[in-house]
């Protein structure tokens, strides 16, 4: 598998900012903006396209349209299963939310898959997306040669902004719940150690290379800090070597200046400064239920109801307008003043598939992907 597949289930996402709809790319404009991002950050930026594993990765979302699931591994008994598709979705990162968009970069709030197509090493990927379900090649493609001394990468990079809270959900764990943290806490850090530290992976008595110190410091003084390396239970198996991820307990100060450094086990040091950006509006679903009951005629009647909150406070959002959609039909429905919806939808297409991805949008700032199965 992809080292331990690992499965962007984006529940919802913080990051999203309200924006007009926007068109999901190709692969390749996919791709510009994963680079432009990489290069933001002072991140090797010329990461290539690679036309087999797109191709593969097209099969595998050919077969979680098909099957109505988001796995990595095929079930060689179905249909559509492929030994091509099957490649992709093990060595990859999934999704399953909005489109991947320029202003909505869909993995920034799943970090162990965002550490991944950060990582400095990554030189090639395949990718397939369909407006909904993405795939993206990662370990195949860390071909890059490293640098002959060793140096740090960090994301955000060194004078770059970022988020002041993180709101992060993945499957099938968050560095933050490894860690007993919760949401939300400040933005994910990540720092990679580039050069012959990260070809080796290991310090000098082979122990894998991991964070021995880090610290945090803003306008009011150190800042609460915890990281994940690869010596963290549950959580290191999929962070690329001699990396890790530093997580402020609380969220930080709005528009505020902060310093970083980090010290991996080997001794290597890094310093950087980054400062923080307003908060956006965060919504989350809660406690949403999705039920769906096929007719004798092989039509679909889907029952979904649950509640917009704010993420924070917890509070509910009356009159907020949510989305619904699911296999080419779509409707909207209003948030009462306590923040609770219900919409019944009714499929007019017969159909026998046995699940249906529902996907839930509100006010163009929270996205969340269910998989329903029908009864």
């Amino acid at each position: 598998m992809s080292r331990c597949g690992l499965l962007a289930a984006l529940l919802y996402s913080v990051l999203a900012i309200a924006a007009p709809a926007a068109i999901a790319g190709t692969p390749a404009q996919d791709l510009a903006w994963l680079n432009a991002k990489r290069a933001t950050n002072d991140i090797p930026g010329d990461v290539a396209l690679n036309p087999d594993w797109s191709a593969k990765c097209a099969q595998h979302v050919a077969y979680m349209r098909a099957t109505g699931t988001v796995s990595h591994a095929e079930d060689p008994n179905h249909p559509a299963w492929s030994e091509g598709g099957n490649w992709a979705g093990t060595h990859a990162v999934l999704a399953s939310t909005v489109p991947w968009t320029e202003s909505s970069f869909i993995w920034e709030t799943a970090p162990l898959h965002l550490a991944q197509l950060l990582a400095p090493q990554l030189s090639q990927v395949g990718i397939a997306d369909d407006n909904q379900l993405a795939c993206v090649t990662t370990w195949p493609g860390y071909l890059r040669t490293a640098p002959s001394a060793n140096s740090v990468v960090t994301y955000p990079g060194n004078g770059s902004t970022i988020y002041a809270s993180e709101t992060s959900e993945e499957w099938p764990i968050t560095p933050a719940t490894a860690l007993g943290l919760a949401n939300p806490t400040g933005p994910h850090l990540f720092v990679y150690a580039w050069g012959p530290a990260s070809v080796a992976g290991v310090t000098l008595d082979g122990k894998p290379l991991g964070i021995r110190s880090a610290t945090l410091r803003g306008p009011n003084g150190p800042v609460a800090l915890r990281w994940v390396d690869a010596g963290t239970p549950d959580v290191g198996q999929y962070l690329p070597t001699a990396s890790g991820i530093l997580i402020p307990e609380r969220p930080l100060e709005d528009r505020a200046p902060y310093v970083a450094t980090v010290t991996f086990t080997d001794g290597l040091t890094h310093a950087w400064g980054f400062t923080t950006l307003p908060a956006p509006p965060a919504y989350v679903a809660r406690g949403v239920r999705v039920t769906a009951r096929r007719s004798a005629d092989n039509r679909l009647r889907l029952t979904i109801r649950g509640r917009i909150v704010d993420h924070t406070s917890e509070a509910g959002l009356g009159g907020v307008a949510v989305s619904l959609t699911t296999a080419g039909t779509a409707t909207t429905v209003t948030t009462s003043r306590t923040g609770r919806f219900a919409r019944t939808m009714l499929i007019s297409r017969r159909t026998r598939a046995t699940s249906l991805i529902v996907t839930l949008r509100a006010a163009d700032t929270l996205t969340a992907a269910y998989n329903v199965r029908v009864s």
